[in-house]
């Protein structure tokens, strides 16, 4: 399903009636546009801005004012004429090219300046009068001169050092040079080895003895001596006293088994026991065949009624038999209660601008009687009216469906 805005002609477009954001799409009668057709957005209540096509620019630029043409005239003819003289002269006049490119674009940055002054201008209804009709073409006027060279550029930065050219031939040797003066003496050489021991001396007299000098440090003690022979025992001291118990030692690993032991000898017979507990009743055995059937005996007393026996296991359950006829429909309950209202639906996109209708009648609303709220409208004709309710709580209604 495609998702429309809000739309109609002209003559129903109303913008106190359009939400911020919304969109609204005249489909004729728009007296501002040659085909009648439009597009509008809404920024508030009654606020709203026509949106401007590549076809309406076209229309618009068509229908301005003698003033906003001249005006056009003077930058974008500049413009054109700095151009074509820039590109017939640019194979010849370098500099000229150069002159009439930088004098286009300072023309097209005016032209666009201009053009966005225009639009801004447009936009805000400054050239929204009526359409006047088409003035005659004017010639052609003759060309402009061609501008005057302009300022030389600055030099651009050095370029990089060129490589190193190959090394000349070696020249012829020159004459000897004078005599150049004495130098300064050299630093002291080295001493020379040492020479012979000459002869000893004569020994001679003793000199007096010198005085005790102080006492040298404790020299390092000397090794143990060995040990002596060991002395005769002496005699056993008396008894001291018991120590405390020491710690109890870590258990010891399990001897193995021994052999086992001779069989004793079979003692007594104990005196026999008690008897024990009835066991369980054994399941009953299955049961034998029939006997030959005897004479029938003489009728005896009725007996007593026995206890009733033990419900049987449940048999498997047969196959389903044969769906029965329809039996016939049975008469109609009783109208059950009325269920709590249901939530409120979500609502549906905005329907199309609704067109207004003259009437000649009064429209009565009236309450409803069980004062849930709704509310009817009495009218006459064969269609009846349709409401829509909006966001904010406001009612509308269109006649005639």
């Amino acid at each position: 399903m495609a998702i429309c805005v809000r739309r109609g002609n002209y003559t129903d477009f109303d913008p106190n009636k359009l939400k911020p954001g919304e969109w609204a799409v005249v489909l004729a009668q728009d007296p501002h546009c040659q085909d009648g057709k439009s597009v509008y957005i809404c920024f508030s209540a009654g606020k709203t801005k026509r949106m401007a096509t590549y076809e309406d620019m076209l229309e618009q630029f068509g229908t301005i004012t003698d003033d906003i043409v001249r005006q056009l005239t003077e930058g974008i003819n500049a413009v054109i004429v700095i151009a074509n003289t820039a590109a017939s002269n640019a194979n010849a006049q370098a500099e000229a090219a150069r002159s009439g490119a930088s004098a286009a674009n300072s023309a097209a940055t005016h032209a666009l300046s201009v053009a966005d002054d225009l639009e801004a201008r447009w936009a805000a209804g400054e050239f929204n009068g009526p359409q006047g009709p088409a003035g005659a073409t004017g010639k052609t006027g003759a060309q402009g001169p061609s501008g005057i060279n302009g300022v030389d550029g600055t030099a651009g930065p050095m370029g990089p050092q060129g490589p190193e050219g190959q090394r000349g031939a070696t020249g012829a040797t020159g004459a000897q040079g004078p005599k150049g003066d004495t130098g300064a003496i050299g630093p002291k050489g080295e001493n020379g080895s040492q020479g012979p021991t000459g002869p000893k001396g004569a020994t001679g007299p003793q000199g007096p003895a010198g005085e005790n000098g102080v006492d040298g440090a404790a020299g390092p003690m000397g090794p143990q001596g060995p040990e002596g022979p060991r002395g005769a025992t002496g005699a056993i001291g008396p008894q001291g006293p018991k120590g405390d118990t020491g710690p109890t030692g870590l258990k010891g690993e399990n001897g193995s088994q021994g052999p086992t032991g001779p069989k004793g000898a079979t003692g007594p017979q104990g005196p026999a026991g008690k008897d024990g507990a009835d066991g369980v009743d054994g399941p009953m055995g299955p049961q034998g065949p029939e006997g030959p059937r005897g004479a029938t005996g003489a009728t005896g007393a009725q007996g007593q009624k026995g206890d009733t026996g033990a419900t049987g296991l449940q048999g498997v359950t047969g196959a389903q038999g044969p769906i029965g006829p329809k039996g016939d429909t049975g008469p109609q309950g009783p109208q059950g209660p009325k269920g709590d209202k249901g939530d409120i639906g979500l609502q549906g996109p905005m329907g199309a601008s609704g067109v207004v209708t003259e009437t000649t009648g009064a429209f009565v609303f009236a309450g409803d009687e069980s004062g849930n709220g709704d509310l009817w409208c009495y009218y006459s004709g064969d269609t009846a009216p349709v409401f829509e309710t909006e966001t904010n709580g406001d009612i509308y209604m269109q006649i005639g469906g």
